[in-house]
């Protein structure tokens, strides 16, 4: 399902449900409704410009969004790389 204002509006008015949480998985494949992906654009740029768009979404909404995205994997290759787990 996409992600859209109008989409939310339409589970909260029509189905009468109000989400809890909003999980976004693999940020990097969005897609902004402000930017285009260009020459003039970086990575870093795009994907910034879609987790704003959705900290919006959660205020107008009052929802937690939850985003994951995979990253560059060359930190895993320090000596003194380790992993943490926060527990909630």
């Amino acid at each position: 399902m996409l992600i859209t204002k109008n989409n939310i509006d339409k589970i909260v008015r029509y189905e009468r449900k109000q989400p809890n949480v909003i999980v976004v998985d693999y940020l990097n494949i969005c897609v902004s409704s402000r930017l285009k992906m260009g020459n003039s654009i970086n990575s870093y740029q795009y994907v910034m410009a879609i987790g704003q768009e959705l900290r919006g979404l959660a205020q107008e909404f009052n929802v937690p969004i939850v985003t994951a995205t995979q990253t560059n994997h060359s930190v895993c290759h320090f000596r003194n790389f380790f992993v943490r787990i926060v527990h909630f």
